[in-house]
């Protein structure tokens, strides 16, 4: 009993046991967790330039994917323009005469090519008549629209009818020959009036006569043409004007028995389009002619250029900075040729054709 009283007192009045009872575990003062104002700013700051950062990188990506399934689709038209030209012995023109004596551009007549045989059979099948219109033409769900002939960056117009943004070389067109009846030199371009009229001999042209003279990898085949310019867009399917390229405009022109179509082709600048002195040209998204009509151009909502494919087959990002002279030189299948070069192609400086050109 005495030692514990003892030992008690001790822990009680030692100077370890007032130290112990003077230290308390709940005196202590915690201090509140959280951001400042100055913090939260610095955060929102970083967040912002982040995103600065990061949403043109998102976009560009974007882009680049879009333009890659344009290429894509310009490269699956060229080769069944391809397959075409192996079993017609020719390619397409931009007026064709199908079986039953309608007119029509090029996109119909490959769709066999495209796996698309079933509306080419509507299109084919069909009679004309002298009081044709368009609602006697096979009936809408016959012009659908065909992803294969747009561009995601420039998608349709109309999600029934369909559409189309790629236009086939047509070289300086008819307006820069003259005879009765027109002929259009089979160097000038590729696309050619395939059907002919009492105005204007029809002509063959294939991957042979192209190889003899600039060569397919030298010999532009398509381009896209759907730029801010061009409105509305092209029509997808209908019957084919003898002359298209004469049209202003790529709005479809009036229905009548004769025609039903927009231009399809594009071609040279025309002659009274030859530009000023010293103007800085630009026939891509085209700029500086004496008169800016740009259904005779390639053009696009890509920056920077446009998607073109080659009558190989090959496809390249066509740039702005493309000069006229070369630019003249790959519409030409023959740049030799005295009738396909034309004064106003003459009259731009040419240069070597080499991939380094465009």
């Amino acid at each position: 009993m005495i030692f514990y009283f003892r030992h008690l007192n001790r822990a009680s009045f030692s100077q370890a046991g007032i130290a112990e009872r003077r230290t308390p575990v709940m005196n202590t003062v915690r201090r509140k967790s959280g951001f400042t104002l100055i913090e939260l700013l610095v955060v929102i700051a970083i967040i912002g330039i982040l995103m600065g950062l990061l949403l043109p990188a998102v976009q560009n990506a974007r882009e680049a994917g879009r333009r890659s399934t344009c290429i894509n689709n310009m490269r699956q038209i060229g080769l069944a323009m391809h397959a075409y030209e192996g079993q017609k012995g020719n390619l397409p023109g931009y007026r064709n005469n199908l079986t039953r004596g309608l007119d029509v551009s090029w996109p119909t007549v490959i769709l066999p090519n495209m796996e698309r045989k079933d509306i080419f059979n509507e299109w084919n099948d069909y009679e004309p008549t002298s009081t044709t219109s368009l609602t006697d033409i096979p009936s809408a769900q016959w012009r659908p629209v065909i992803d294969a002939f747009m561009c995601p960056t420039s998608p349709p117009n109309d999600v029934e009818e369909g559409s189309l943004v790629y236009a086939m070389n047509g070289g300086s067109g008819l307006e820069a020959v003259g005879g009765s009846p027109v002929t259009q030199a089979r160097g000038d371009g590729i696309a050619l009036d395939r059907k002919g009229s009492t105005t204007i001999n029809g002509l063959n042209i294939n991957l042979d006569i192209i190889t003899a003279g600039d060569g397919t990898s030298n010999t532009l085949l398509l381009a896209e043409k759907s730029g801010s310019g061009v409105t509305a867009q092209m029509s997808l399917f209908g019957r084919q004007l003898a002359m298209p390229h004469s049209s202003t405009t790529n709005s479809p022109v009036a229905w009548s028995n004769l025609n039903a179509a927009s231009p399809k082709i594009f071609l040279l600048p025309a002659t009274a389009q030859l530009p000023t002195s010293g103007a800085a040209l630009k026939v891509i998204n085209p700029s500086g002619f004496v008169a800016d009509d740009f259904y005779r151009y390639p053009s696009s909502n890509h920056p920077g250029g446009t998607p073109v494919v080659f009558a190989d087959a090959h496809t390249i990002f066509l740039q702005e900075s493309i000069t006229p002279g070369v630019y003249c030189q790959l519409m030409t299948s023959n740049s030799t040729n005295p009738v396909a070069c034309s004064p106003r192609v003459r009259a731009w400086p040419l240069a070597p054709l080499n991939s380094n050109s465009y």
